[in-house]
């Protein structure tokens, strides 16, 4: 391989790290991510809040994984004591969590449609998932 194509190799495997990496949250060093569409994710807390002001849901912590894109927010997220007790959380009611602490529960975002789905079981998950044709999936 000569020097030229080596190094458009290289850009375009640079690129295509920075765009995968910019799209998951797992352990992210900055205080605060925008996911775009008016939501912000909240590194030491563990939870998607809304735009003040806006009529959007806000997903309680703790936030096991988020992948975020264009268009759709996808989130397993396991709810604290705090947040299943008395749903805080803008959008939440008390009582939500129907399966329990000690399950993960997923949501649905759909930025551009300003619909969500959730909390919801991992099947409904799979479910709805597949029906909006979204194509990367979060770990059960």
């Amino acid at each position: 391989m000569d020097k030229a194509a080596f190094k458009t190799l290289s850009y375009w495997l640079l690129a295509i790290l920075l765009i995968q990496s910019s799209c998951t949250i797992d352990d992210h060093d900055s205080y605060k991510i925008d996911l775009g569409g008016g939501y912000t994710y909240f590194v030491e807390q563990k939870d998607i809040f809304s735009d003040p002001g806006c009529n959007r849901i806000d997903i309680p912590s703790k936030i096991e994984q988020c992948k975020y894109g264009k268009r759709f927010i996808l989130v397993r997220q396991r709810p604290d004591t705090y947040s299943y007790r008395y749903g805080s959380y803008k959008g939440l009611e008390k009582g939500c969590y129907k399966m329990g602490i000690d399950t993960p529960y997923y949501w649905i975002i759909d930025k551009q449609e300003q619909i969500h789905f959730g909390p919801i079981s991992y099947d409904e998950y799979r479910h709805i998932s597949d029906s909006l044709n979204i194509p990367v999936l979060l770990e059960k």
